[in-house]
């Protein structure tokens, strides 16, 4: 018997172990690392750290106006590496254009050699170095505008003047409506430039939306080079299918590339990448990057990705490497997440500046390479669409988009409706134009506004309010004068009113809504003092007939009745009158010979037959578990609707031995039954019923 040393009998448990040492004491950055990329790059530093920030002077001004105090804290969640927050000085109310300024301010001067900011502010200032102290942002001549290159997103790099020292930082937003905000601010000594405003987009697909009550929109990838929009590869399709899922067999890209080589050093990143691969181009000049072969593209290994935070929709990131010469850059899509599509929702190319200025986009031309002219003779609504020589439909162009008489000119950037170019063939274009649709007011429906009325408007000015008529679910059903005045009313409203008032002249005077959930009176009456209204019951009105008072001098409304139907007894108001102090109503409910001589109440399930066991429901849910007891009093009629598909969907039998079992429905006390009705079971059996 041969001998094996005892170190190789424990060296597969030695290397377990250290394996195990190593995962359990290596950073949380290691171990986080997407497994398509080997951290090792040392990211851009940032030009000052926080402890730096002059706590009193970091803040926020709307209008000029200073509010809330120090945001010094504020100023730190979006500003510190590590850190993420969001700083909003507030929300625009959409009646006029209001200001919003935030400040970050240092204890002393700062060399700042360029500014990214993640936001709604498309302005950035700094302090001039012998402005006075505190910062204000009301003295205009104390800032210095770092000017924004064009074509940005709301992702911005603004580099500054060389040799800039600065003690504080203003970023302005101007808006008339929605929330003002800033998500992320890094301040950088070195200055860097947006290289993606310049740059060409190109993608394994671009997909196009068909919302249920809006034009179909496409997600191109040029829209992020634009600042237009997001890039999407895919999406549902109208079976609410996704088709084209990226993996690692089959994945999606984005392509980034220039003319000419540009130095890029790292991008700032908004998607849903949980595992992908960057790249740049190595291959010919004279041709578009997009079409290289694999063997034309470098994977970049040694990757430095940092993150900035999170939203619904999108990661955010920074991702550095060694600086990378090339006329493109493709980042490589394996897994996805939540959603199994590729989003993109910003892109910023970094690239460091030194001495130069940032790139400035020249003005684009259409890039589309099809293009074709016609003819209207007026302003017009079209819709274009391209068909192949088959007649298939392969792209709706246009739809419902507004056009200007005389030529017009319309591009096709040779694609379909996936994003997919078309096919080598033959393709034709067909349109539809109209003047499109004009609402144009000319009277109203009801006569109290235009002959009665001409003050009041003819729609709706509130609830309470003259203005309009009544419900828009049912017609006037029941009025009544009386106290000077008339009362008009209608069973049931949503978004109209249930109940007006109008003079004897029939001019409205005010309103009314359902008193209860969908339900208004059927029925009106006048006394001297108050209107008294009635309503049937309903499945709105939870099976309950209603009577109220209601005073017209404060249109306070008292519940005189509220009685639902009970088992014996179906209620219905057909008739209302009210004089010197007394209502008086009159009931005529038809149904009153299909109701039951008994109700639950009365049932002694304990002493009937079968016996069930009793379920309890003590949450939602519990509504779903089978409960025999409750079936068989809805299978008697005598509780609810019949049962549906779970539990007792029948009466079942006793199962005692011999031919004769029984169903027993016992009472607690006698009751008072002139008549029952069954269905005779199926089959030859013999069945027969005692009281």
């Amino acid at each position: 018997m041969s001998r094996i040393p005892l170190l190789w009998l424990l060296w597969p448990a030695l290397m377990a172990w250290l394996f195990c040492w190593r995962v359990l004491s290596g950073t949380g950055v290691c171990l986080a690392a997407d497994p398509a990329q080997e951290p090792g790059f040392e990211p851009p530093a940032v030009a000052v750290s926080m402890a730096r920030l002059d706590p009193d002077c970091c803040g926020v001004w709307v209008d000029g106006k200073r509010t809330g105090g120090s945001q010094a804290e504020k100023a730190e969640s979006v500003a510190a590496p590590g850190k993420s927050g969001a700083w909003s000085a507030g929300q625009a109310d959409g009646r006029r254009v209001t200001t919003f300024q935030y400040v970050i301010a240092f204890r002393e001067p700062v060399a700042i050699g360029s500014v990214f900011v993640r936001g709604t502010t498309d302005r950035v200032l700094v302090l001039k170095e012998n402005a006075a102290w505190p910062p204000d942002p009301g003295r205009s001549d104390d800032w210095i505008e770092a000017p924004v290159p064009a074509g940005q997103s709301h992702a911005r790099l603004a580099p500054l003047p060389k040799k800039t020292a600065a003690r504080a930082v203003m970023l302005t937003d101007r808006r008339s409506w929605g929330r003002s905000q800033v998500d992320l601010v890094r301040l950088l000594p070195s200055r860097w430039g947006n290289l993606t405003p310049v740059a060409t987009a190109n993608a394994e697909a671009e997909y196009t939306a068909y919302p249920n009550q809006a034009p179909p929109y496409t997600y191109y990838a040029r829209r992020i080079v634009e600042a237009s929009g997001s890039w999407q590869n895919a999406g549902p399709d109208r079976d609410q299918r996704v088709t084209r899922p990226p993996t690692e067999v089959a994945p999606s890209w984005f392509v980034l590339s220039w003319r000419e080589p540009r130095t890029v050093s790292g991008f700032y990143m908004e998607d849903n990448f949980e595992k992908f691969e960057l790249a740049y181009y190595d291959g010919p000049d004279g041709m578009n990057p997009a079409v290289a072969t694999e063997k034309e593209w470098v994977r970049i290994r040694k990757l430095s990705v940092i993150g900035a935070g999170s939203d619904r929709e999108y990661r955010r990131r920074f991702v550095f490497f060694e600086p990378r010469i090339s006329r493109g850059f493709r980042i490589r899509i394996l897994k996805t997440a939540p959603d199994q599509i590729s989003m993109l929702g910003a892109l910023v190319a970094w690239s460091e500046l030194g001495d130069q200025p940032p790139p400035v986009p020249a003005r684009r031309e259409s890039e589309p390479p099809v293009s074709f002219v016609y003819q209207l003779p007026a302003d017009e609504i079209v819709t274009i669409v391209i068909e192949d020589g088959n007649g298939r439909r392969v792209r709706n162009l246009v739809a419902r988009a507004e056009r200007p008489a005389g030529e017009n000119v319309q591009r096709w950037d040779l694609k379909d409706e996936r994003g997919a170019v078309v096919a080598p063939g033959r393709y034709r274009w067909r349109g539809i134009y109209h003047p499109g649709l004009r609402l144009i007011y000319h009277m109203t429906p009801y006569p109290n506004v235009g002959m009665n009325a001409p003050e009041n408007a003819p729609w709706l000015t509130g609830q309470t309010g003259p203005g309009g008529w009544m419900a828009d679910h049912t017609p006037p059903r029941a009025a009544a004068a009386g106290i000077g005045r008339m009362f008009v009313s209608s069973p049931c409203c949503e978004s109209g009113v249930g109940l007006i008032c109008c003079n004897l002249s029939g001019a409205k005077q005010w309103g009314m809504g359902n008193i209860v959930a969908w339900t208004s009176p059927s029925y009106l009456a006048c006394d001297e003092k108050y209107v008294y209204g009635a309503a049937p019951p309903s499945d709105a009105s939870e099976g309950k007939e209603h009577l109220w008072r209601i005073d017209p001098s404060d249109r306070s409304v008292k519940t005189l009745l509220s009685a639902p139907n009970t088992d014996e007894r179906r209620r219905g108001v057909r008739g209302l009158e009210a004089r010197a102090g007394r209502v008086y109503v009159a009931v005529n409910a038809p149904d009153d010979f299909m109701c039951n001589a008994v109700g639950a109440a009365h049932a002694d399930l304990d002493n009937s037959h079968p016996r069930y066991r009793d379920v309890s429901i003590r949450n939602r849910e519990d509504e779903d578990k089978p409960a025999p007891r409750l079936d068989f009093l809805r299978l008697f009629r005598l509780q609810g609707s019949p049962p549906g598909n779970k539990g007792l969907t029948w009466l079942e039998s006793t199962s005692f031995p011999g031919s004769r079992n029984h169903i027993v429905l016992a009472f607690s006390k006698p009751v008072a039954i002139g008549s029952f009705a069954f269905p005779l079971p199926a089959g030859d059996g013999d069945m027969s019923i005692r009281l």
